[in-house]
């Protein structure tokens, strides 16, 4: 709310007035102090770190696809709002230009992984306009259908070989599966939650980088 002093102060006084707020990482939680909204603001992890994976039944092809551990890439119409002085075509042409350019990398098949599937806001139908106009090799670019659940999605991202992704919950799935990942970042939940992955995992497997926009 920082653009909007007057908002800000009028949210910080109503905020002040919860019995209980939970903020899932730190940047939230020093922002919080910064209004002075203190005394009802708890620290807690994302249930979605807990959450157990469960393996879906998938077509014979795409079963085999994800047994070759490809690279998980996950984009929404909805992160490139966050880049204001870009038309839906725009970002559109960046996230294409993106894949293609690590499919030429040859580092190995590209999974496209959908997580959010409201009408007005469907990861699925993006991914797949990408898919569609890159129109790869089926052996070297899939995306997953939007039947999965968080929990089935979360055992394909686990996987992965690697994942860079902009939904929250797809990169905590990653995160929470020791997969490399990288978080393409909107908002100070994404910097929070990396922050405290990179503090309370060096030395350990996942890599962990955080790309804002």
């Amino acid at each position: 709310f920082t653009a909007d002093p007057r908002v800000e102060r009028r949210v910080s006084d109503h905020l002040k007035r919860f019995t209980l707020i939970l903020a899932r990482e730190t940047e939230t939680v020093s922002y919080l102090e910064s209004l002075g909204v203190t005394d009802n603001v708890k620290l807690v992890a994302d249930p979605a770190f807990l959450m157990a994976p469960v393996e879906p039944i998938l077509p014979d092809t795409l079963k085999d696809f994800i047994e070759q551990s490809p690279i998980g890439i996950n984009l929404s119409a909805f992160a490139g709002k966050f880049i204001t002085s870009l038309s839906h075509d725009d970002w559109k042409k960046i996230a294409k230009d993106c894949t293609r350019a690590l499919l030429e990398a040859d580092l190995g098949p590209i999974l496209l992984v959908p997580h959010v599937f409201k009408e007005t806001n469907d990861d699925h139908k993006f991914l797949e306009e990408i898919s569609r106009e890159i129109n790869a090799p089926g052996e070297k670019l899939a995306i997953l259908p939007k039947t999965l659940s968080a929990a089935e999605l979360k055992w394909v991202i686990s996987k992965l070989q690697a994942f860079a992704g902009a939904r929250t919950h797809s990169t905590i799935a990653a995160l929470s599966s020791s997969v490399p990942t990288i978080s393409i970042g909107y908002s100070m939940k994404a910097r929070g939650i990396n922050k405290i992955l990179i503090i309370t995992t060096i030395n350990t497997k996942p890599i962990i980088s955080i790309i804002n926009f």
